[in-house]
Parts: C-alpha cells; sequence; structure tokens
C-alpha cells in the first residue's frame, strides 16, 4: 500500500456553500487517485482478514505483520507463559506461608515451654526459699 500523499493549498475562490470569500487558509488536498488507491488497498486488507476469519487461519500465514490471528495466537502464548509464570510463584508463596505458620506453631510450643519451665523454676524457687527460712529458725 502506498504512501497516502497531502498537499497544502490556499482558498483562492469560495466554496459552493460560501456566500462571500470569507478569511483565507491554508487547507489540506488529496489527490482523488491516491486517496482510492489508499481505499481499494484497504479494502483488500479487510477482504482478506475476512475471508481468513471465515476459512480459518492460513498456515503458513499469507496475510503479514497485520494478521490478527497471528497476534491472537503471539499474546496466548505471552499469557500463558505469564500465568504458568504466576502460578509457579503462587505455589512458592503458598510453601513459604506453610513454612511460616509450622514455624510460628513451635515457636508457640517452645514460648509454652519456656513458660511453664519458668513456671516450675519460680515454684522450685519458693519451695527452696521456704526450705533455707525454716532451716534457718531451726538452727536458732
Amino acid at each position: 500500500m502506498e504512501t497516502l500523499h497531502t498537499w497544502w493549498a490556499t482558498e483562492l475562490y469560495p466554496s459552493k456553500d460560501e456566500d462571500t470569500f470569507g478569511v483565507a487558509g491554508d487547507f489540506e488536498v488529496v489527490l482523488a487517485a491516491d486517496a482510492q488507491a489508499t481505499i481499494a488497498a484497504l479494502r483488500g486488507r479487510v477482504e482478506a482478514h475476512e475471508r481468513a476469519y471465515q476459512e480459518g487461519h492460513p498456515s503458513p500465514c499469507t496475510l503479514g505483520s497485520y494478521c490478527p490471528y497471528c497476534e491472537i495466537e503471539r499474546r496466548v502464548a505471552q499469557l500463558t507463559q505469564r500465568t504458568a509464570e504466576l502460578e509457579a510463584a503462587n505455589k512458592h508463596c503458598e510453601i513459604i506461608e506453610e513454612r511460616k505458620a509450622e514455624a510460628y506453631k513451635e515457636v508457640e510450643i517452645q514460648l509454652l515451654a519456656k513458660a511453664n519451665l519458668q513456671a516450675e523454676l519460680e515454684r522450685v524457687r519458693g519451695e527452696l526459699a521456704q526450705l533455707q527460712a525454716g532451716i534457718d529458725l531451726g538452727a536458732l
């Protein structure tokens, strides 16, 4: 498809819808032949895409770099890969969370055991203090 060429022209006479000359200005002009050629080329591409849609994606692809099927296939492949990566990362996070939960349980068990040992130590110290107080009184 050829590039659509445009030119700039200055209005020299009023157009059909103008009563007077009005303000002169620059206007973009496109040759009708260029526009028709561009429209025909675009229609050809649309028809090729419509045929491919009705017939299914040709293999090998004959639609070129703007093929919607190839673009969809590329994006599906990218999304499939990204989904697999995210699922793997999610699984890894779940494993870490499980390990962390187990570690917290172990810490809680250790803290409870420490609290029990601390209570037992305080009880034994109390008994020892009573025995020492009893020995001191009896020795006097």
